[in-house]
């Protein structure tokens, strides 16, 4: 009985609150009856509390635990219905009832179960819900003597409760028994009250209460408000009929000022709890507007009426502030770690706070603080937050902190893993979430098809739960992935779930995978997880009920047979899989199934060769037995497997010696044993050499093949002797021994038995007479005996280290007249090469490239995918050679080159021609312009990698070109002509005028579309890719569109007229400002400026081609009037000036203008007769200023400066 004990606990513990529907029904036993005269006439009485009828036959049950056990009866299904504020008796005996009591019961179950107890059974009440809501008594605990003891009486609830309740509480129960307890034993029917209670409430009389928001009278209502009536009780129409959305509208009437104004329209709403009624303007309301609502008649389910009730309200004026939180409103579920969005509206209110009640501090807690008061803001709710169901949220003004508005309580669930669940303890034992709804995940590691099954989050130490969930039996298969809710509880120092809310299957198939430990490590920690215990001993195999003990040497363990029952052997090796357990103060296991305890035997055994198992040794093999003999005649123990392999236990042995290993791998799979093997030994008479790297004869005896120059020393090396055997080389004679190596020379061989001999005679190849060239990176003609392709620059140095010979062959470079040995490297120079032979000799002429211009990108393109291309120019009249030349690369963050990408051998950029660089993945269109499909990341870029083309020189590496700047230590995108991110998602053209690779990216990305050297187009153009582009022809045009003095258009102005004559009021003495604009925007204008008045300034207009030019002239001459004293006195100060200019000695002046450089009038206003104007100019543009001065005569100008 004891195993069962753990699992009966979980039908008692529950939580209050959990089952909604049934606390509203409020249905709970109020006496349970043994009469002392007539045990046929037992019964339990229930009483609902609630106003609405319940219908027990929707699967509401009763249960008996009869004496000490702890597990319940079958449940008794009850059938009826339960009136509101009513009684139903059920009795095991209806005949003997209605005999003792004058009445039927409500329902008759029959003897020997919940209604027929002797007085020390316990019984429970369950919902419909499966949810225990009331309970008499402590499972597995016999009544007899304790407080729950009603033999021969009864126990009735006192008056003052009013819900059941999952947990015994003895002070809600008047006990009489034959113990003496309250009036002691109790005759029927004087002494019991079937149908009666003194906790019972009368019928329901009262009409449902309205309580009213805004309230009657309000003022200041914001204008956004809605109107809300709440119900103390759920209301229904007059005639009884359901009120739904689409009809509670016509109890409403919403009016202007009183019953008599104009209506407002408006939409009304109930809830499902048919309690609140929401009506909704279809506009916001008017400001400081009276308004009028009214409810009509309405009743509940007693059918109380109400009369029509209204209320009045006065919204609040246009520069009233209001706060209205929408969300959350109250009632809502949130989850730790996700986000909740918080809504509100507001009128008049700049910024607010946000803040939450945390119902474990019992205090408010500032979560945003002096926030735009925008409508919207989102909050993540911090992961670690704890489960509470009184949460609320308030949003106040930061400006008048008594505007503020709060929401209903709301509920967080936390969201801890398995192990914070199983490790969050303060006392080593319970978890601190314990009474905690939590969200939890895991993988199931078993499941019987019981109200229970195991999780686990993954393997190790507190990983692992058990799951109480009677609502999803048989739902769950080893290896699913779940997401559960549900409640923790400890239950006997076992942490568990139960009371599950939801759980839910995210995958299916999932390893399920067991931590491996000792023995004697187990303890709290490892509770409920999926364990292994390899290769352990069975030490006791009976410790009762089922159990037995094993122990791996570091600990005794108990294996409990709560799943599965296993026939223990002593002395027997196993390995075991099981889960973490703990009962009656004792540490122990549960295996699931026979598959969870194997074999951990990993020995053999042999009728013919010796196996030792303390040495781990199989000896005494014949030398004569085969590896197929040998493994017949060994035998594995207990389902075990072996095989025999190579000393590096991987490679399954072919053959049969004393290197090989015997690997016998037990039942479990996990534990092994390695047995050395010991062959007899066999002594060779084989005296042969071999060689791999010259040819051996063993019918010829001879040894040939042997290179010209070949020393002793490697000759030697490169012979190898049968097994067992040695060699010597001898001279001619076959007896001296040699110090060289020459043809006739002997190799004497000597078998492992030291008698048997074989003699090989050596020949030696003749030398190589073959004066043979090459080189890694330069073209050699060995028919015209030339050597090019030779970079321009390249060294003397550089040039040798490329060069190789044939075998034994060496060369020297000389100048062209071949006798003179070289010390710089020329056209024209030769390479004389000698043979191995040291007589044959060749020379070979070099020739050296012209000097080239670089190579350089002309486009890079950052398509969509894998759409990634770049295009090199060849800017010569001559192809040129790839192989002088690598790509240099960076990935993301970088401080300089990371990559090197060699061009393809032997590729080479036709003249004036491109070279397209293409993704392997790309699209067609692209690869088929590509002179390179490249597989590897060289075209990998995506808008923060560099990529250089740099060209090999004298071992040297010159960058000549970049397209980003390695230097990017942050990974940031590169920006092109001002276009952020220019190189992501963009294709770049080189323009036209660009000749040259440019090392600086800043100046060649450039700051906008003029100074940068590329054209940023957009993603995926690739029109230009492949082709050369053609500059466009350039302009000659040298014409002006106009030419200005002191900002004015001179005027009757013609491009095609050159010279212009500008009169200048008498006495002028400054030089005007000339400014002008050209006809094409690529032409250049030289001015000459006049240096007096009179004068002449000229301005030299050079065309785009720049060969095409124009001169205008503009001659300034003097006006033989006589200027206005009044003009001539003028003076202006400060000059430079930055926040005002004063003009002075103006009385006689009418008007001042000023002008810009530009020609514009900035400044016009009439003088007035004032001696002195000022005039701010803080906000004016830097740059030269022109003021006129206008009297009825004439005008005269001044010039200034604003810095």
């Amino acid at each position: 009985m004891k195993k069962l004990y753990f699992k009966i606990l979980f039908h008692c513990v529950f939580l209050m609150g959990l089952s909604l529907g049934s606390l509203q029904a409020q249905v709970f036993i109020t006496e349970i009856a043994d009469p002392n005269n007539a045990a046929g006439a037992r019964y339990v009485e229930l009483y609902n509390a609630g106003d609405s009828d319940v219908d027990l036959s929707t699967g509401w049950f009763l249960q008996r635990y009869t004496n000490d056990n702890a597990e319940p009866q079958d449940s008794i299904l009850l059938t009826g219905t339960i009136a509101a504020k009513g009684f139903y008796i059920i009795c095991a005996n209806n005949t003997t009832f209605n005999s003792t009591f004058g009445f039927d019961a409500d329902e008759d179950i029959g003897t020997g179960g919940p209604a027929d107890s002797n007085g020390d059974d316990n019984i429970q009440l369950g919902d419909n819900n499966k949810n225990i809501v009331d309970i008499f008594g402590v499972p597995g605990e016999d009544g007899s003597g304790t407080a729950h003891e009603f033999e021969d009486g009864r126990a009735e609830r006192v008056d003052t409760v009013t819900v059941g309740k999952a947990t015994w509480n003895a002070v809600e129960w008047n006990i009489d028994n034959d113990g003496g307890a309250g009036d002691g034993a109790i005759d029927a029917p004087d002494g019991f009250d079937p149908g009666a209670w003194i906790g019972a409430t009368a019928s329901d009389t009262d009409a449902p209460l309205a309580t009213w928001e805004p309230l009657t009278g309000a003022v200041n209502v914001p204008v956004v408000s809605d109107v809300v009536i709440t119900f103390n009780e759920p209301i229904e129409n007059t005639d009884a009929s359901e009120i739904t959305d689409a009809n509670v509208a016509s109890l409403i009437t919403f009016k202007l000022t009183d019953a008599a104004g104009a209506d407002v329209a408006f939409s009304a709403s109930i809830d499902a709890t048919k309690q609140i009624i929401t009506i909704e303007p279809d506009a916001n309301l008017a400001y400081s507007q009276l308004y009028y609502v009214a409810i009509g008649a309405v009743q509940d389910a007693a059918d109380n009426e109400t009369v029509t009730e209204s209320i009045t309200f006065t919204t609040g004026d246009a520069s009233a502030k209001y706060l209205i939180l929408g969300t959350p409103a109250g009632g809502e579920k949130y989850y730790a770690g996700e986000e909740v969005t918080f809504n509100w509206e507001s009128a008049n209110i700049t910024n607010v706070d946000i803040s939450v009640y945390i119902p474990e501090n019992d205090a408010w807690e500032a979560v945003l603080s002096n926030i735009d008061s925008d409508g919207t803001e989102v909050f993540t709710i911090p992961a670690d937050a704890e489960y509470g169901t009184t949460y609320r949220a308030a949003i106040t003004d930061v400006s008048d902190v008594t505007i503020t508005d709060t929401s209903d309580v709301f509920t967080i669930i936390a969201t801890p893993t398995i192990n914070e669940i199983q490790s969050s303890t303060t006392d080593g034992d319970a978890s601190t979430f314990e009474g905690s709804i939590v969200r939890t995940s895991g993988v199931v590691v078993f499941s019987d098809g019981s109200d229970e099954y195991y999780l686990a989050d993954s393997a190790g130490a507190n990983n692992g739960i058990l799951v109480f969930d009677a609502a999803n039996i048989g739902g769950l298969s080893v290896g699913d992935s779940v997401v559960i809710e549900a409640e923790v509880d400890e239950n006997f120092d076992l942490t568990q779930l139960e009371n599950v809310v939801s759980i839910s299957v995210e995958a299916s198939g999932k390893p399920v995978v067991a931590t491996r430990i000792e023995t004697g490590d187990y303890d709290e920690t490892y509770e409920s997880v999926l364990l292994q215990f390899v290769n352990v001993e069975v030490t006791n195999d009976d410790l009762g009920f089922g159990e037995f003990e094993v122990n791996d040497g570091s600990g005794a363990l108990a294996i409990d047979d709560r799943f599965y029952l296993h026939s223990a052997v002593m002395g027997e090796n196993i390995t075991v899989t099981a889960i973490g357990y703990y009962s009656f103060g004792a540490y122990k296991v549960l295996p699931r199934s026979s598959s969870d305890i194997v074999s951990a035997s990993d020995t053999v055994v042999s009728g013919v060769y010796t196996v030792d198992n303390e040495k781990d040794t199989i000896s005494d093999i014949p030398f004569s037995h085969d590896l197929a003999t040998f493994k017949s005649n060994i035998t594995p123990s207990d389902s075990a497997s072996w095989n025999v392999y190579d000393d590096d236990s991987t490679t399954l042995a072919v053959e049969l010696n004393s290197t090989k290993i015997l690997i016998v791998t037990a039942a479990d799979g996990i534990t092994m044993r390695y047995y050395g093997l010991d062959v007899m030994a066999f002594v060779s008479d084989d005296a042969t050499v071999s060689s791999t790297a010259y040819t051996v004869d063993d019918v010829e005896e001879t040894i040939t093949g042997i290179p010209f120059e070949t020393d002793l020393a490697t000759f030697e090396s490169n012979l190898t002797p049968a097994a067992g055997a040695t060699f010597e080389t001898y001279e001619s004679d076959g007896t001296t021994i040699a110090t060289d190596l020459q043809t006739g020379y002997i190799v004497i061989g000597t078998a492992e038995d030291g008698t048997t001999t074989k003699s090989y005679t050596i020949t030696i190849d003749d030398p190589d007479s073959n004066p043979t060239l090459t080189s890694t990176r330069y073209n050699v003609d060995l028919t015209e005996a030339t050597v090019t392709g030779i970079p321009f620059g390249t060294t003397l140095e550089t040039f040798e280290a490329t060069l190789g010979t044939g075998p034994g062959g060496s060369f020297e470079t000389y100048e062209a007249d071949g006798t003179t040995i070289a010390t710089d490297l020329q056209t024209g120079y030769i390479v004389i090469v000698t043979a191995q032979d040291g007589t044959t000799t060749k020379s070979y002429t070099i020739t050296i490239d012209a000097e080239l211009l670089d190579l350089f990108f002309t486009e890079y393109v950052e398509g969509s995918s894998n759409n990634k291309a770049l295009e090199i120019y060849n800017p010569n009249n001559v192809e040129v050679s790839l192989n002088n030349y690598i790509m240099l690369g960076t990935g993301n963050e970088a401080s300089d080159w990371e990559y090197n990408y060699p061009f393809l051998a032997d590729e080479v950029i036709a003249a004036n021609d491109v070279y397209v660089i293409v993704d392997d993945q790309a699209i067609d269109d692209m690869k088929n312009v590509a002179d390179w499909i490249a597989d590897d990341f060289e075209v990998g870029f995506n808008g923060n990698d560099s990529r250089g083309l740099a060209k090999l020189l004298n071992n040297d590496t010159i960058v000549v070109d970049v397209i980003g700047d390695p230097n990017n230590p942050t990974g940031d995108y590169y920006s092109v002509a001002g276009i952020a991110n220019g190189m992501q998602e963009h294709t770049l053209l080189r323009k036209h005028t660009v000749t040259t690779g440019n090392t600086n990216w800043t100046a060649s990305a450039g700051t906008n579309e003029s100074n940068s050297e590329w054209i940023v187009l957009d993603q995926n153009d690739i029109s230009n890719l492949g082709s050369v582009t053609t500059p466009p022809a350039l302009s000659d045009n040298a014409d002006l569109n106009f030419i200005k003095v002191d900002g004015e258009n001179i005027p009757d102005f013609n491009p095609a007229v050159l010279n212009y004559t500008h009169t200048l009021p008498a006495g002028t003495t400054e030089v005007p400002t000339v400014t002008w604009e050209v006809a094409q925007q690529d032409a250049l204008v030289t001015p000459t400026v006049a240096t007096a008045v009179p004068g002449t300034t000229s301005l030299l207009v050079t065309a785009q081609d720049g060969t095409t030019t124009k001169t205008y002239t503009v001659e300034f001459v003097l006006s033989t009037g006589v200027q206005s004293s009044a003009l001539a006195n003028i003076t202006v100060y400060p000059s430079p000036a930055n926040a005002e200019v004063n003009i002075v000695n103006v009385e006689q002046v009418e008007r001042i203008q000023i002008i810009n450089i530009t020609g514009n009038v900035v400044y016009d206003q009439p003088v007035l007769g004032a001696n002195k104007v000022h005039i701010n100019v803080s906000d004016w543009a830097s740059g030269i200023y022109i003021i006129r001065a206008i009297d009825k005569n004439n005008s005269s100008t001044k010039r200034f400066i604003v810095e």
